[in-house]
C-alpha cells in the first residue's frame, strides 16, 4: 500500500493529532498567573484569564467541536468516519482549543467516536487497533491540557511525539489503515 493510500485512509486520527499539535504553534509568553504551580508549568485555572469575550467563544467553539463529534455519531459509516468522508468543508481553529471548554469537548468527542467505531465495525480484527488509537489520543488530549499555560513547551510537545511515534501506536495505525484500505476503497 502507498503512502498516499495510507494517510488518506487514517484521516480521523490524523485530524485529532493535526488539531491538537497546531495549539503548539500559539505563544503564552505574555500570559501571567498568579498562583505558583511548583513547576515550570503555569496554571491557568479554568479560563479565568479569559475575558467575557474569550468565554462566548470558547463556548462556540465547544458548540463547533460537537457539532462535528455529533455529525461522525450520527453516521453508521465506518468508511466515511474513517476517510472524514462527512467532513468535507469542516474544520476545527487550533486556537478554539485555549478553551477548557473545547479541550474537554474535544476530549470527550474522542472517546464516543471510538466507541461508535468499536460499536458499528463488525470485523473484530480492528477492534484493539481502535481501541490503542483511542487510548493514545486521548493521552495527546491530557498532555495537551497540562501544557495548556505553556503550549509552546519542548517537553509537551516531546511527549506528544512519543506517544504518535510509540511501537503499539504506529501498528495501531498501521492496521487501521490496512483495514480502511481493504473495505473502504
Amino acid at each position: 500500500m502507498n503512502d498516499h493510500r495510507r494517510f488518506r485512509s487514517v484521516g480521523l486520527a490524523l485530524a485529532v493529532v493535526w488539531a491538537i499539535s497546531l495549539v503548539g504553534c500559539s505563544s503564552s509568553r505574555d500570559i501571567e498567573a498568579d498562583e505558583a504551580t511548583g513547576t515550570t508549568i503555569r496554571d491557568l485555572g479554568d479560563d479565568s484569564l479569559v475575558d467575557d469575550e474569550g468565554l462566548v467563544g470558547g463556548s462556540q467553539a465547544a458548540a463547533e467541536i460537537q457539532r462535528i463529534v455529533d455529525r461522525l455519531l450520527a453516521s453508521n459509516d465506518a468508511c466515511a468516519i474513517l476517510s472524514q468522508k462527512d467532513l468535507k468543508g469542516m474544520t476545527i481553529d487550533p486556537t478554539s482549543l485555549a478553551s477548557s471548554a473545547a479541550r474537554r469537548t474535544l476530549a470527550q468527542g474522542v472517546l464516543d467516536v471510538y466507541d461508535h467505531l468499536v460499536r458499528i465495525i463488525p470485523d473484530a480484527s480492528i477492534k484493539p487497533a481502535l481501541q490503542t488509537q483511542q487510548q493514545t489520543f486521548v493521552q495527546v488530549l491530557e498532555v495537551v491540557e497540562r501544557y495548556t499555560a505553556n503550549p509552546t513547551s519542548k517537553e509537551g510537545n516531546d511527549q506528544i511525539q512519543a506517544l504518535v511515534t510509540d511501537s503499539d501506536f504506529v501498528t495501531a495505525e498501521s492496521t487501521v489503515s490496512a483495514w480502511t484500505y481493504q473495505n473502504c476503497s
